[in-house]
């Protein structure tokens, strides 16, 4: 037999995402942030940026699943419908007025669609986890999500339709489980756009100036959360203790958290009534069949014994 030497794949691959990260100072405001309720935040983002550790590897493999999602959006589901992708991942800049130039917004825009009729909108996708997907049906549950990362969404997509010149703007939410798309619409709101703009005004000032906003009041899902905590509330950050700033998995700890009961009270249940059924070979309990299995087990230092399995379904109605 010959001796064959298997490749770590999972290492090489990990090694070569590894390569790609890179962290380079921002010299402008990301309209993906804007959003955020924390100025203090966004203006850390752009003085503190190296106090920041680099994101890992695993969470690099999950932005770089995002585009995937991008593309799969855009050539299966958005093209096949009969939709033209005008523009993908272009840098957004109001060429008529330079305005977000001038206040130092930059970001890129996931494409332009444009309709058989000739109707143009800029679409902006988002893989939401399945419990964050459910809850996305118009423009306020982002607004007043519990989930910063969420809140800001809206403005990321403002902030896009006033550089692009466009009044209106699609968000396809795409279910991470299913892959279901759900399409939010969102009108431009120039009062909102204002104070977007306003906002990276104050912060360029900040940075100009060296100085800091004020901090806001605490909320442990904003600054909990955040990874400028250690500098902007050093007495209140645990020693010894890492951020994971991993939206799927605060979700997936939420919702294990809200089945823990219903876990408890299903095992306690299933416990008991294959207590009470366990020398039930077959039977009909109301909608549910009881069908047992006779099952040998075999130990080591003991003689094989035989034992019923019991097998619970409920009765097609």
């Amino acid at each position: 037999m010959i001796d064959i030497v298997l490749p770590d794949v999972i290492g090489r691959i990990k090694e070569a995402v590894s390569k790609e990260i890179h962290v380079n100072q921002p010299v402008s405001n990301w309209a993906s942030r804007l959003g955020h309720p924390c100025e203090r935040y966004l203006t850390y983002s752009r003085t503190s940026w190296d106090k920041v550790a680099p994101i890992s590897v695993e969470k690099k493999m999950l932005f770089d699943l995002g585009h995937v999602f991008e593309q799969h959006v855009a050539k299966v589901y958005l093209e096949k419908a009969g939709f033209q992708i005008v523009e993908m991942d272009r840098p957004v800049q109001s060429e008529a007025s330079g305005l977000l130039k001038r206040v130092k917004i930059h970001g890129k825009l996931d494409f332009i669609c444009r309709d058989k009729d000739g109707f143009e909108f800029p679409v902006e996708v988002k893989s939401a986890h399945p419990s964050t997907w459910d809850k996305m049906e118009t423009i306020e549950d982002m607004l007043f999500s519990k989930h910063y990362w969420v809140q800001q969404y809206p403005g990321q997509l403002m902030i896009y339709l006033l550089g692009k010149n466009a009044e209106v703007g699609l968000f396809l939410f795409i279910n991470k489980i299913t892959a279901e798309p759900k399409a939010i619409w969102i009108h431009q709101d120039y009062t909102y756009a204002e104070a977007l703009i306003q906002k990276a005004e104050r912060v360029n000032k900040h940075v100009d100036e060296d100085t800091l906003p004020d901090r806001i009041s605490y909320d442990d899902n904003v600054c909990g959360r955040c990874d400028f905590a250690g500098i902007c509330l050093p007495d209140l950050v645990r020693d010894e203790m890492d951020v994971i700033a991993d939206p799927d998995l605060e979700e997936d700890l939420e919702e294990r958290e809200k089945c823990k009961p219903f876990h408890q009270r299903y095992e306690e249940l299933d416990k008991s009534v294959k207590k009470r059924l366990v020398d039930v070979p077959k039977a009909l309990v109301g909608k549910f069949a009881i069908i047992g299995k006779k099952v040998v087990r075999n130990g080591y230092t003991v003689e094989p014994s035989e034992y019923w399995q019991v097998g619970i379904r409920k009765i097609s109605e």
